[in-house]
């Protein structure tokens, strides 16, 4: 992890989250990230490639009903 997680987020947030991140490929910066609680199962969404021009991070909660 990079430089970016120790600006304006607590020591403890981090510790107590999985981070999932979505690098751009194409460009510098404009990365996206979710922090999720690492009480919550979760699972990274695969994107068809139509949408490869999107910074689009999907993400499936595998432990929570709608």
């Amino acid at each position: 992890m990079g430089n970016w997680t120790t600006h304006g987020y607590a020591k403890s947030q981090i510790a107590n989250s999985e981070i999932i991140r979505k690098d751009c490929l194409s460009c510098r910066g404009g990365d996206v990230c979710a922090f999720v609680n690492r009480c919550h199962s979760v699972v990274s969404v695969t994107f068809s490639d139509e949408y490869s021009d999107l910074e689009l991070l999907g993400i499936d909660f595998v432990d929570v009903i709608p």
